[in-house]
C-alpha cells in the first residue's frame, strides 16, 4: 500500500467511517447519494469564478507553496484551485470536486490574519474532507423534499462532528504540531488576530478542564442553560482536546496510545454531544425519554395527523409498534407536565439535549413548519431551555466547512 494511502486510512477517525457506513444502509441516504452522483457537475466552479478570486501561483507564491506542501503531506494528487472571497470573519471550505479539480475556499480575513503554520492547518483540514470523501454524503440531506427520518438525521449530526475530527487530523499533520493547531482554533473561535492576545495550546486546553468543571457543577446546580453546547460541529476546546489525544498517540509520532485507544478517547469526548439518555437506566433518562416521545409525537402532529413516515421515524427511537399504542390527544394534554418534570429534575445541559433532539425530529421531513416551530418554543419554555437553542438548531444543517 502506498505511504500516502496508508496515511489517509490511518488518519480517518473510526467513528467517522463507522457512522458513514451506518448512514449508507438507510434507503433515504442511499437515494440522496445516488441523486447527487447523477446530477454530476453542479456548477460550483462557475459560481466560484463569478463571486470569488482564484488565487494563482503568480498572485501569491506563498499561498501556492502552502497548498503544494499540504498536498504532498497528504498525498493529494487531484489539482487544487484556491479561491478567496470577501468576508470579515474567519471561514474556509472545500466543496464537492468537479471536472477533476478540488476547490479550497478561504475568506479574505482568514488569509490575512493566519500565519503559515495556521494556514497549513486550515488548508490541510479542508483537503482532509476531500481525502475522506466527506462530500459523498450530501449536506442537503436535512433540507428540501425527501428529508431523512429524525433518528437518521441525528446520526448525520454525529457523523458530521466525527468528520471534523478526521479533517482536523489531516490539518494537524500539515501544521506539524499542536501549537499551531491551538492558535488556529483560537482564532477561529474568537475572531482575534493575535497581537494583544497571544494564544497557546496549554491555555485552550485549560479551558477544556474548566468546561468539565462546569459540566460537573451543572449536574447539581440550577442555572440558565446555554445554547452553544450543541453546535453541529464540535466546539473549539473539544476539537483541541481531540487533537491533543492525536498528538499523544502512536498514529502521530509512533509512540503513546494505540489507534484503538485514541478512537476510544475521542468517542468518549464526543459523547458530551450525543443523546446517550435513549438507553441509559435511571429516573433522569426516563424523564427525558418520556418528553422525547410525547414531544416527538406532538411536534409531528402539530400540522395535522402523524403520517406513516413520521410514525416510522418515531419507531426508530422507541421500537416497532410504539405509535400504534399511542394516544396523540392524551400525549398533547400531558406534554406540559412532562416538560415540567424535566425542568424540575434534569440538569440544564441535559434539558438542552432533549429539546435539541426534538428539533431534529421536527426536521425529519426536511423542514420545520410554523406550527412545529411554535410548539418547540413552548416545549423549550416549559422545560426551562432558552428559545435561542431551538432557533439555532432549526436554522442549522450539518455542514462540512
Amino acid at each position: 500500500m502506498p505511504p500516502a494511502m496508508a496515511l489517509r486510512l490511518d488518519l480517518r477517525c473510526q467513528s467517522d467511517a463507522d457512522l458513514e457506513a451506518s448512514l449508507l444502509k438507510e434507503l433515504e441516504v442511499r437515494q440522496a447519494v445516488e441523486k447527487l452522483e447523477k446530477e454530476g457537475d453542479l456548477g460550483a466552479r462557475r459560481q466560484l469564478l463569478a463571486t470569488s478570486v482564484r488565487v494563482t501561483q503568480a498572485m501569491s507564491p506563498r499561498l501556492d507553496a502552502l497548498i503544494r506542501a499540504c498536498c504532498t503531506t497528504l498525498g493529494v494528487e487531484t489539482p487544487v484551485e484556491t479561491y478567496v472571497y470577501p468576508d470579515s470573519s474567519f471561514n474556509a471550505g472545500c466543496v464537492r470536486p468537479e471536472q477533476g479539480r478540488v476547490f479550497v475556499m478561504l475568506s479574505s480575513a482568514l488569509l490575512e490574519a493566519f500565519d503559515d503554520e495556521e494556514l497549513r492547518f486550515v488548508i490541510g483540514h479542508e483537503l482532509g474532507h476531500h481525502l475522506f470523501a466527506h462530500h459523498r454524503l450530501p449536506v442537503r440531506l436535512l433540507a428540501g423534499e425527501g428529508g431523512v427520518p429524525g433518528p437518521t438525521a441525528m446520526t448525520l449530526f454525529a457523523w458530521s462532528r466525527f468528520a471534523e475530527v478526521s479533517a482536523d487530523r489531516a490539518g494537524f499533520v500539515c501544521a506539524g504540531g499542536l501549537e499551531p493547531v491551538a492558535r488556529a482554533l483560537f482564532k477561529l473561535a474568537s475572531g482575534l488576530k493575535g497581537g494583544l492576545v497571544q494564544m497557546r495550546a496549554d491555555d485552550l486546553l485549560a479551558q477544556v478542564g474548566d468546561m468539565r468543571e462546569e459540566l460537573s457543577r451543572q449536574a447539581s446546580v440550577e442555572e440558565k442553560p446555554r445554547g452553544d453546547w450543541f453546535a453541529t460541529h464540535p466546539f473549539s476546546p473539544l476539537r483541541l482536546h481531540a487533537a491533543k489525544y492525536f498528538a499523544q498517540s502512536a498514529l502521530f509520532d509512533g509512540t503513546g496510545a494505540t489507534k484503538a485507544e485514541l478512537e476510544a478517547q475521542v468517542a468518549d469526548l464526543m459523547s458530551l454531544m450525543a443523546p446517550s439518555y435513549l438507553k441509559e437506566p435511571g429516573e433522569v433518562p426516563e424523564l427525558m425519554r418520556r418528553l422525547l416521545l410525547a414531544g416527538g409525537v406532538c411536534v409531528a402532529a402539530a400540522s395535522g395527523e402523524v403520517d406513516a413516515k413520521e410514525k416510522a421515524a418515531l419507531e426508530k427511537f422507541f421500537g416497532p409498534g410504539t405509535c400504534d399504542r399511542l394516544n396523540v390527544k392524551a400525549l398533547q394534554g400531558d406534554l406540559e407536565r412532562r416538560a415540567g418534570d424535566v425542568k424540575a429534575k434534569v440538569t440544564p445541559l441535559k434539558r438542552q439535549q432533549v429539546v435539541r433532539d426534538l428539533c431534529v425530529i421536527a426536521l425529519a421531513d426536511g423542514h420545520a413548519q410554523d406550527a412545529e416551530r411554535a410548539l418547540l418554543l413552548r416545549i423549550a419554555e416549559w422545560a426551562g431551555v432558552e428559545a435561542a437553542l431551538v432557533q439555532r438548531t432549526l436554522a442549522a444543517a450539518p455542514t462540512l466547512d
